[in-house]
């Protein structure tokens, strides 16, 4: 078999959710200054109907790495708050 219909045979394209995810880890590495190959080497996924979709594996890690993240920013930004109602009060 030649190699261009071995190519053709094998080819596959991404489906939404994982050009979204690939956005969103773009943002998330600007966010916080990682490295974005990185996030994406992390991102999992399997064929469903000739089109590469999100591993269901994949989704539930990131949406709990995300909460994590959200969570510690709103701890820090709490600290923060505190800690500048605490100088407020100081002086």
């Amino acid at each position: 078999m030649s190699n261009d219909i071995l190519e053709a045979k094998f080819r596959y394209k991404f489906s939404d959710d994982v050009i979204a995810e690939i956005a969103k880890q773009l943002q998330v590495a600007i966010l916080t200054g990682t490295d974005v190959v990185d996030n994406l080497r992390l991102i999992e996924v399997t064929l469903k109907k000739d089109k590469l979709v999100l591993s269901q594996n994949y989704v539930n890690f990131s949406e709990g790495r995300m909460d994590n993240m959200l969570n510690f920013a709103s701890e820090l930004a709490n600290s923060q708050e505190a800690s500048e109602q605490k100088t407020k009060i100081e002086i």
